[in-house]
């Protein structure tokens, strides 16, 4: 014979699908806000070479322009480094022997204050008004609860994924996609402090 669930069961079932949601609604406003700051960066950048552009009257030299993305490797410099890269140039195996780190594009654009310090809460007013002029009216809010650290956001465990960072890392680049939100580089991994089985694949 069925039997209806009680209300205390209903209620808790409920209880646990709102936590769910919530955390969900925390993960992708987290990402939202990421994306944010990765677009105030970009625009603030792209402005800052067009004024350089207009000052010196010629773009800058083809030896001195780093395009994006782009990622710095940074180890000691005694770390012996094997490079394997693809033929075709798209795919890269790095292979250290020692601890090294790890900054995307991203990050470094951010340590140059092209997201106006935004993330660390170092926004000046000047700088509040510039970050709002470079997103849609739409989410100037998320901008506004960035600059006071009053943003709803949550960090939960597992958000980055440092498997098969075990001394061995293969990467493959991409002139016209970014990741939907990248956040922060894990900065530095160790041979000996990681066990992973998978070994990635070697380059063609």
């Amino acid at each position: 014979m069925y039997s209806s669930p009680s209300m205390q069961t209903v209620s808790f079932n409920l209880k646990v699908e709102k936590q769910k949601r919530l955390k969900r609604i925390r993960q992708k406003r987290t990402q939202l806000e990421e994306l944010i700051l990765q677009q105030i960066a970009f625009k603030n950048l792209v402005q800052r070479n067009k004024v350089s552009e207009t000052s010196s009257l010629a773009p800058p030299p083809s030896g001195s322009v780093i395009r994006l993305p782009f990622i710095i490797l940074n180890t000691d410099v005694r770390t012996v480094i094997d490079c394997s890269i693809s033929s075709d140039k798209c795919e890269y195996l790095f292979n250290f022997d020692n601890t090294f780190e790890i900054h995307d594009d991203i990050e470094i654009l951010k340590r140059m204050g092209m997201s106006l310090g935004l993330e660390s809460g170092k926004c000046t007013a000047d700088n509040l008004v510039v970050a709002k002029s470079l997103i849609p009216r739409s989410l100037e809010t998320y901008v506004i609860g960035i600059a006071r650290g009053t943003s709803q956001t949550s960090s939960f465990p597992g958000d980055l994924d440092s498997a098969s960072l075990n001394g061995r890392r293969s990467f493959s680049h991409s002139s016209t996609a970014l990741s939907e939100s990248r956040g922060q580089t894990p900065s530095s991994f160790n041979e000996e402090e990681e066990d992973d089985d998978d070994e990635p694949s070697s380059p063609e």
